[in-house]
């Protein structure tokens, strides 16, 4: 690996700013004025306001290197992208944040629509999405509240017609994949500063901190961005991840991406999922780089069928030899309790469910009936299953899980179909996590699904003739464009 500082500079400077800023911070903890407790919170402000400055220089620094692909500057498409930036960017934080950016992105594509006087058509996989989105809509008919639009269902419908209105080239997209790999990494690196101030300021050890010893050991990594599920926030880097790879197997002549910058933003992964304690984060980051380490073989040698032979085995033999600690890795106490609690209830209500959200009333009701399902001493109140399949089938009975594999069936179809690498593996990390958590159950996750997965199929078929009907003659005959 030929190491350029031409093309490794981004790389280089933030391996240095975090080296030195984690220097800095020891040599103000051993003046014991300004690391300390009561600072927390000014330090965690002074981090924010270091990443959105960092956001910024990258945007407009990308755009001063390829302008030539976004002339003229104050174009549609232009404020387009810088929403959609924002939108893919934004969603690592809080569901208000990526409430309010999922607007903005609304808000630009329908400029782009009234402007341009075009809408495309839909990509078939969205009419999976809709249907999964009216099925959530119909099970809200036997709630307290009754029948209603669930607000968080909004975002189904919102992002794939949004996606609809405009259309934007291949060289652009990339650039958008590139910025928001970068802006990633520096949200990994701010993290891994910020959680250094507290590990000093908390007098604990590192080893205690990646050896799962230090409870909730995340809400000192992530809290400075006022979110810190360590596990919702791994789905945005990992979907920054495949695009870092993509971008590397695409070895494009304007949007490039060094094999240098690939791997320190995998080091960079590593070190936040550890930190954070995210079992799910750590399990998917080494199937990621295993696959596309097999995807690179096939495309760059002849050596695929050998690499692939030997992964299934090396996989085999580490499931073989911690069988036990795999299922613990998945199911641990509390869950392995919530999972008993909803299969109970699945049981006796097999054909209709709670109802649209009503998971929490749902195990609250059969944890008072099953006495002998004993939460841990100190587990936190019952909120919902953590497990997407349970989830939906506590919610709705059988037809709820049907109708999810059915929207699930749809996706991979349409990911193999279209042999789009982003989309499969974006498919393969959403699989995994559904095993530990309910990313279409909670607003954050919706907003990251559907955010990744619209660009994701944009990208699939940015350069296939799509039709387009005019705005001023909607409901004439069609044209491809």
């Amino acid at each position: 690996m030929k190491l350029s500082f031409k093309h490794n500079y981004f790389s280089l400077f933030l391996l240095l700013f975090t080296t030195l800023a984690m220097v800095a911070v020891h040599r103000l903890y051993s003046t014991q004025v300004y690391v300390t407790k009561e600072n927390v919170s000014l330090f965690g402000n002074i981090i924010l306001l270091i990443f959105a400055l960092s956001s910024v220089l990258i945007f407009i620094s990308q755009i001063i290197l390829v302008r030539r692909i976004l002339r003229p500057f104050l174009s549609v498409e232009n404020f387009v992208s810088l929403s959609l930036v924002l939108l893919l960017v934004l969603s690592v934080f809080q569901k208000e944040v990526g409430i309010y950016a999922t607007g903005f992105f609304v808000l630009f594509a329908l400029v782009s629509f009234f402007v341009r006087g075009k809408i495309y058509t839909l990509n078939k996989v969205y009419y999976f999405i809709f249907l999964y989105a009216v099925f959530l809509m119909a099970g809200t008919i036997y709630t307290p509240r009754g029948f209603h639009f669930p607000e968080m269902t909004y975002t189904f419908y919102l992002l794939p017609l949004s996606f609809s209105l405009f259309r934007l080239n291949k060289q652009t997209l990339l650039l958008i994949l590139k910025i928001v790999f970068r802006i990633m990494a520096v949200y990994m690196a701010v993290s891994v500063v910020y959680w250094w101030f507290n590990l000093l300021v908390l007098n604990k050890s590192a080893l205690e901190w990646i050896t799962m010893k230090f409870p909730n050991a995340y809400d000192y990594v992530g809290t400075w961005g006022h979110y810190s599920h360590p596990s919702y926030i791994s789905l945005v880097l990992f979907s920054a991840l495949i695009s870092g790879f993509y971008l590397n197997f695409k070895m494009d002549n304007t949007v490039t991406l060094s094999k240098f910058e690939l791997i320190t933003y995998i080091g960079l992964c590593l070190g936040f999922v550890l930190v954070t304690e995210s079992r799910i984060g750590l399990v998917e980051l080494i199937i990621i780089v295993l696959i596309s380490l097999l995807y690179y073989i096939r495309l760059k040698t002849p050596h695929f069928k050998l690499a692939l032979v030997v992964a299934v085995l090396v996989g085999v033999v580490i499931l073989m030899a911690g069988e036990n600690k795999v299922s613990r890795f998945i199911r641990d106490d509390v869950r392995k309790a919530d999972y008993t609690l909803a299969v109970n209830y699945i049981k006796e209500h097999p054909v209709i469910g709670a109802g649209y959200h009503q998971q929490r009333a749902a195990l609250e009701y059969q944890d008072k009936k099953m006495s002998d399902v004993t939460r841990p001493e100190g587990a936190p109140p019952i909120t919902y299953t953590h497990n997407q399949f349970l989830g939906d089938m506590v919610q709705f009975g059988i037809p709820g899980l049907i109708c999810l594999l059915i929207l699930l069936t749809g996706l991979i179809w349409n990911a193999l179909r279209s042999r789009s690498y982003l989309l499969q593996l974006f498919m393969l990390i959403y699989l995994f996590f559904m095993l530990i958590e309910e990313p279409l159950y909670a607003q954050e996750g919706i907003t990251r699904f559907m955010s990744y997965l619209c660009l994701f199929v944009h990208i699939s078929e940015c350069e296939k003739p799509l039709k387009a009907f005019n705005l001023r003659n909607l409901f004439s005959k069609s044209k491809t464009t």
